[in-house]
């Protein structure tokens, strides 16, 4: 048996994957728990109007009129007209074959590899969330970046042949936010080159400016782009599992094999997590959400206002939970992130793991509970570096 070489590509092991480790070791040399800003897991409950939900229908199962087998491949249609609904809220108008449900973001990315020619040319914004890098990468697909200005903005590059264009906004880790004039830019490139657009909007939900939550508020976007959403960030999902993808009907030869692939690459999400998500999107579940975000966008801004104390900057990408910073002189991201395990008991992510050339950037995660995070900041604000 011949085993897949594009393994080679990547880094010998998954960034969080290192991250575990880290912790593990750490926590033996100093005999107690660190502060897990390193990982993007939800640490707060579920919405009580979400867990309800989710009782009922598993009572539903155990009635012989109510028991449901395999879920349809592409979703429920009770949860695709609350999507629909959802977008229209926006402008957006959707049908229920362009809507196709699925266990998560993560598996969304890396089943597109499925849908297009091997050894396709694949335009990376950096930073970017490792995993599409290197789904495509193991997928034979060539990788191509685009590498950010000083303030971690990207721009189309103009003369650079691709045939996928992955964007995320918010981006994940900088949170970065892409205007409606340069998510414009993007897709006139995108048809320029007959590219398409992977959007993934997995922090939609934590946008609170004028900023496009859908990268379809742009003209022409259908004719170029697909969307990845998830419930895991806004909602809590992280354990549960979902989100879905949007393939527009105008992409009606993506939309056709994406139909296909549906019955192959899952047997459907289960019917009790689908009325989670149903949940999610009532009137109730959306202002639990924003509150919730609103909650993790002020741990964000406490642990911003340590590092401001420590003498260290950060990115201005407001719309996220996460913090994007600079390590001090002398430190690369690695030696930091275990300067902070070590010296603070913190586990932050290092910057390179999100294909960064430059290696002076971490990232933490603003998940954890308050309490969780003035500890952090306590300790973070201690340190004072050369400004």
């Amino acid at each position: 048996m011949q085993l897949n070489e594009n393994f080679r590509s990547l880094p010998t092991s998954y960034v969080f994957e290192e991250l575990a480790k880290m912790r593990v070791s750490t926590e033996k040399k100093r005999g107690e728990k660190l502060i897990d800003l390193g990982i993007g897991d939800i640490k707060l409950p579920l919405f009580g109007c979400v867990s309800e939900a989710m009782k009922e229908a598993a009572e539903k199962l155990s009635l012989k009129n109510g028991f449901i087998g395999y879920p349809p491949a592409t979703g429920f249609d009770f949860l695709k007209d609350a999507i629909i609904a959802d977008y229209a809220e926006r402008g957006i108008k959707l049908s229920r074959d362009e809507i196709f449900i699925n266990d998560g973001a993560k598996t969304e990315l890396f089943a597109f590899n499925s849908l297009i020619k091997r050894g396709s040319r694949i335009l990376l914004t950096v930073p970017c969330y490792p995993a599409f890098a290197e789904a495509a990468a193991i997928c034979g697909n060539e990788l191509i970046f685009a590498r950010p200005d000083e303030k971690m903005r990207n721009y189309p590059p103009y003369g650079t042949p691709c045939d996928v264009i992955y964007l995320c906004s918010p981006q994940n880790p900088s949170g970065i936010t892409l205007s409606a004039s340069e998510l414009s830019a993007w897709t006139d490139y995108a048809l320029s080159q007959n590219a398409v657009i992977l959007f993934d909007g997995a922090y939609s939900d934590y946008i609170s400016d004028d900023s496009p939550r859908s990268v379809f508020e742009i003209p022409r976007a259908k004719e170029c782009a697909v969307e990845v959403r998830s419930f895991s960030k806004g909602y809590g999902f992280t354990g549960l599992r979902l989100g879905y993808s949007v393939i527009p009907d105008e992409q009606k030869k993506l939309n056709t094999l994406k139909k296909r692939l549906c019955g192959l690459e899952t047997n459907g999400v289960s019917y009790i997590t689908q009325c989670g998500g149903l949940a999610c999107l009532t009137s109730e579940g959306k202002a639990e959400m924003k509150k919730r975000v609103k909650y993790y966008k002020d741990n964000a801004a406490i642990l911003k206002s340590a590092l401001r104390y420590a003498n260290l900057s950060y990115t201005d990408g407001n719309n996220s939970p996460y913090v994007f910073a600079k390590c001090p002189n002398g430190f690369t991201d690695g030696e930091f992130c275990a300067f902070l395990a070590e010296k603070c008991g913190i586990i932050a992510t290092p910057g390179s793991g999100f294909y960064l050339k430059n290696d002076r950037y971490f990232r933490m995660a603003a998940f954890s509970p308050r309490q969780t995070i003035f500890e952090a900041a306590k300790r973070l604000s201690e340190l004072n570096f050369p400004s």
